[in-house]
């Protein structure tokens, strides 16, 4: 489930709601927009900000979400092991942790011929599951070039300097061409 504002357009809540698995990212919101996301997360992706409630100046999401989760399972992609061991100070006792090495998905995308620096965590779990020889069913994510990034619940502020978005969208919609993934708009 990605967090495009092209999602307002639509009413999938129902028929995302019948897959087995549906994974979230970072911040995204379910309460209160249920008809066009869903209500359902099988596993919420967190990127090492959204995990430690790290303050992002251009954003005025809520940095304590993660710490507000409950009964979940959650995984985060950092380049160390290190955050499980103070799990306490992130995440609620009650959610399942788990973590990836976000440089280690970083190298594999660079054999594949992919060559992203610092893909998003939306990225990275896409690319996991076309490495793994899964095909996944993409909600809410937006490759269409010249239309403005946003999110279903806010303005989102121009892109990260640590991301190269262009470069990830050129290889999503080459997955897309390929039949590596299905994008559902």
């Amino acid at each position: 489930m990605g967090s495009s504002g092209r999602l307002l357009e639509t009413d999938f809540g129902d028929r995302i709601d019948k897959y087995a698995e549906i994974v979230r990212f970072n911040r995204a919101p379910v309460e209160g927009w249920e008809a066009k996301v869903g209500s359902k997360t099988t596993l919420r992706v967190l990127n090492r900000p959204t995990f430690a409630s790290a303050p992002l100046l251009r954003w005025s999401d809520d940095i304590e979400f993660a710490k507000k989760i409950k009964d979940s399972r959650i995984l985060v992609g950092a380049h160390t092991q290190g955050l499980v061991k103070a799990r306490d100070k992130y995440v609620d006792p009650s959610n399942e942790l788990y973590v990836f090495n976000h440089g280690k998905v970083v190298q594999a995308a660079h054999k594949a011929k992919y060559i992203l620096t610092s893909p998003t965590i939306g990225f990275q779990i896409v690319f996991l599951l076309v490495a793994a020889g899964l095909k996944p069913h993409l909600y809410g994510f937006d490759f269409e070039e010249g239309r403005p990034r946003d999110h279903y619940w806010h303005e989102r502020p121009p892109g990260s300097w640590s991301h190269n978005l262009e470069a990830e969208m050129k290889v999503m919609r080459d997955l897309v061409s390929k039949g590596k993934v299905n994008l559902i708009q």
